[in-house]
């Protein structure tokens, strides 16, 4: 296939499904210009000269340099997972690591987040956030984690098992969660404990499997990063999720008691003025601009923020 048809595939694909502009630079001539033009209903043009030709030059090689990042990328994590079989002594290269954290503020709003990693990065459509819903005590994070961990295997299938659980924390963590699952099939799945090293230095981790003496990976090493940048997005993801639960329940809390005020009005308030802190100091004429919000209603929300 030459990279006209390439081109012309892509942008019949991708403007079938979001809006045009009003002119589409493109790389080359099309053969099929003004078919297209037609179909997705603007102008496409190439230049050779001048501004808009400097324009399409520059997206070209950003375009080529994503590629080779791309490939470059592919190519550090299948080493770093080879050097991961070797180190933590897998049957295999690990095509799916889940990494487990949990978040929680002072023991409130807690919850559990899974992020995925496979040799083609990070699979962010098969994370997962568990509310913490059977533990009593959530200042207890072992009791957290083995929840999130029971109805996470609860889950299990041949498509979805894992070769490898990381879990952030340390022994007393990985002894937790092998309590949790004993009533589960592990085999062929390695759980593995990373808790902080001395000082809580980055990069002298001690690392935690049952049955083996804990050990650190060679400091400042390729794997050693890898394995600190998947426990990392594990929490940033159960951080920011952490933080998505607070917002909506903090703004359910401020809302919910304003009579008249459903669950569609509230949608829109918050998409509207986007944070509860932006309606509690919006005028009663800037409530008045939300779709289905008349005088009488942004007189009700206005004086239940300001009485």
């Amino acid at each position: 296939m030459s990279e006209e048809e390439i081109l012309e595939g892509f942008l019949s694909t991708f403007y079938a499904e979001h809006l045009p502009p009003k002119e589409i630079l493109v790389s080359q001539n099309l053969e099929n210009k003004e078919f297209l033009e037609t179909a997705i209903g603007c102008k496409i043009n190439y230049y050779q000269k001048g501004n808009k030709a400097k324009l399409i030059k520059r997206a070209y090689e950003n375009a080529i340099a994503a590629i080779e990042r791309k490939l470059a990328e592919s190519a550090s994590i299948e080493e770093n997972l080879l050097q991961m079989q070797q180190y933590f002594g897998l049957e295999r290269i690990p095509q799916r690591i889940e990494v487990y954290d949990n978040s929680h503020n002072q023991g409130s709003y807690a919850v559990g987040a899974m992020i995925v990693a496979t040799p083609q990065g990070f699979d962010k459509k098969s994370y997962r956030m568990f509310n913490i819903k059977y533990t009593a005590n959530t200042h207890d994070d072992f009791a957290m984690m083995q929840e999130v961990l029971r109805r996470r295997f609860a889950h299990m299938n041949a498509e979805n098992r894992p070769d490898v659980i990381l879990l952030d924390g340390g022994l007393g963590q990985l002894h937790a969660v092998h309590e949790a699952l004993k009533d589960f099939d592990l085999s062929g799945i390695t759980i593995i404990a990373i808790s902080k090293g001395p000082e809580r230095n980055a990069g002298k981790e001690f690392y935690h499997i049952l049955g083996r003496q804990s050990f650190e990976l060679p400091f400042q090493s390729a794997i050693a990063f890898y394995m600190q940048n998947i426990r990392d997005e594990a929490h940033r993801f159960a951080i920011g999720t952490h933080r998505k639960k607070r917002a909506k329940s903090m703004f359910k809390s401020a809302i919910d008691e304003i009579e008249g005020i459903g669950a569609k009005r509230k949608h829109d308030l918050l998409n509207f003025f986007g944070s509860v802190e932006q309606i509690k100091a919006a005028e009663v004429a800037d409530l008045m601009k939300v779709g289905g919000i008349s005088k009488k209603t942004a007189e009700k929300i206005y004086k239940y923020f300001h009485n």
